[in-house]
């Protein structure tokens, strides 16, 4: 976002200890919007990922950069999230990367 660029492809690589690797990727619309990158993402993660076996690598990249803006869609918010993300890479760049998380990266307290 930083740069003004849009990905319109996601891949996710996992390699396990006996170093065998699987690769895939997925064409998404242009974006920039975390959660749609997110979602992508994880749905590839689930296609490749043996539950029974641990990882040694996991990788995700994103490429098809493009230089732009998001696309106006009538039927979500896609304006009001990428200001919000504007905004939280804004409080991220002032006040350090771990200023805001999602919830699910939180680190649990001990109570």
């Amino acid at each position: 976002r930083q740069d003004k660029k849009l990905t319109a492809c996601v891949a996710v690589k996992i390699r396990y200890p006996d170093f065998s690797t699987f690769t895939q990727q997925r064409k998404v619309p242009p974006t920039s919007n975390d959660s749609i990158l997110m979602k992508a993402a994880q749905e590839i993660f689930e296609q490749l990922y043996d539950h029974r076996r641990p990882l040694r690598l996991l990788g995700v990249r994103f490429s098809d950069l493009i230089a732009g803006n998001e696309q106006a869609n009538l039927f979500d918010n896609t304006a009001r999230e990428a200001d919000l993300l504007r905004q939280l890479d804004h409080i991220r760049q002032r006040f350090g990367a771990g200023a805001v998380v999602r919830g699910v990266n939180a680190r649990k307290k001990k109570v």
